[in-house]
């Protein structure tokens, strides 16, 4: 049986760096993250100053993240493990931060969008495993990017990474929705060494796998 699993967190958590490194030294398919499609996040749609806007901006990432489950599905048929990097649940942490902080859109109308294209099998849900990080260590790796990035590159999500307020909502989001609300969910230290990450996430895919082929 193939197994499709979720690697989630904030920014700068170390997720892509883990998804490669699964990909590297086990032979994981990673699933592209949407950054990976429109340069890094420069071609999202700009942070949304109305809560019209903030609707249109929601709508878009529904229907990217639903291409991307599209992609993973027949990824699946000829791969026994696919890593998405990130899913659904960043789009969810994005407009829970934003309507907290910004009081722009609104994040139940996301979250039950987003339970209809689940409820209707355009979205999955993965086993998940979310990186945790605090604000300081995301201050320091987002400085660290910063100041190595071409001249003229930004991420699309450096208005928001910016603000404090912005980024301790989102890991608040991680802490709380995932432990109580994501049926399979495994929450690592994203202050651990790249190798114990790998050797925890390796070790709790190879249970599941087992898991689910005794059944």
């Amino acid at each position: 049986m193939n197994f499709l699993v979720a690697i989630e967190g904030i920014s700068y958590a170390g997720k892509t760096t883990l998804c490669r490194s699964l990909a590297q030294h086990f032979a994981y398919h990673r699933l592209y993250e949407l950054g990976d499609k429109f340069d890094g996040g420069i071609r999202f749609p700009p942070f949304p100053e109305t809560d019209e806007e903030a609707c249109e901006s929601d709508h878009w990432f529904l229907e990217q993240e639903i291409r991307r489950y599209r992609c993973a599905k027949q990824l699946l048929e000829v791969n026994p493990v696919v890593v998405m990097d990130r899913s659904h649940l960043s789009s969810l942490a994005f407009t829970y931060a934003r309507e907290r902080v910004f009081k722009i859109g609104s994040f139940a109308r996301h979250k039950q969008s987003i339970e209809e294209a689940v409820s209707r099998g355009l979205l999955p849900t993965p086993p998940t495993i979310v990186i945790d990080i605090d604000w300081e260590t995301c201050s320091r790796r987002r400085s660290s990017w910063l100041a190595c990035r071409e001249l003229g590159a930004c991420r699309g999500d450096e208005v928001a990474m910016s603000n404090r307020n912005f980024v301790e909502q989102l890991i608040h989001f991680y802490r709380q929705h995932a432990v109580h609300n994501v049926p399979e969910c495994l929450m690592l230290r994203g202050t651990d060494s790249a190798e114990q990450l790998l050797s925890y996430t390796a070790t709790w895919i190879t249970k599941k796998l087992s898991s689910s082929n005794s059944r």
